[in-house]
């Protein structure tokens, strides 16, 4: 099956940190407010993203082909979705979707943007990837297979010079954030 990637990781979380006022002051400190014009229509982004690909991703999760990126970032949404189909992989991390801002916003705090919400973000499993990309792609959002399942339970990052694997999900990303923590707890 192939293992298919729509929308961006991290950007839900990305747009939470850019969002908070705080974080938000530091950004553009460091960076010019028009390299982060895509997060004025960032939550619209989201909405249209979702709206498109709904239905389908319904139907995909009932079958447990398909996980959202929440909690834990596109990485997590990979493991679960594997591991609940008995499936092995072998994928590549450099082609799943990114925004330049996330990556930005995630070296700044060093974060992994892999491993941050991104909700509108998912992990699909398939035989019929032409299904998946061209509903994603007519909407606008991206589509990317980036990878294959495979026999065995090993999930093999095989984009480097050596072969390296996935471990079990740790923490989403955001959670290292105390300022977005303090603003949930007031």
């Amino acid at each position: 099956m192939d293992i298919i990637v729509t929308g961006y990781a991290g950007f839900d979380g990305s747009l939470d940190i850019y969002e908070n006022e705080e974080y938000n002051r530091e950004i553009r400190e460091q960076y010019n407010s028009c390299f982060f014009g895509i997060f004025k229509t960032g939550r619209k982004l989201i909405e249209t993203e979702k709206s498109e690909m709904e239905d389908l991703f319904v139907k995909y999760k009932n079958e447990g082909l398909a996980e959202d990126c929440s909690d834990g970032g596109v990485l997590k949404a990979l493991w679960n979705v594997l591991k609940a189909n008995k499936k092995g992989a072998s994928y590549s991390q450099r082609l799943i979707p990114v925004m330049q801002q996330t990556i930005e916003i995630c070296e700044m705090y060093e974060l992994n943007p892999y491993r941050l919400d991104s909700s509108s973000c998912k992990v699909w499993l398939t035989t019929d990837s032409g299904e998946i990309i061209s509903r994603a792609e007519n909407a606008g959002i991206p589509a990317k297979i980036i990878g294959y399942t495979e026999k065995g339970l090993a999930i093999k990052r095989i984009d480097g010079s050596e072969t390296a694997y996935l471990l079990k999900p740790k923490q989403d990303e955001l959670l290292k954030m105390t300022k977005l923590h303090r603003k949930a707890d007031d």
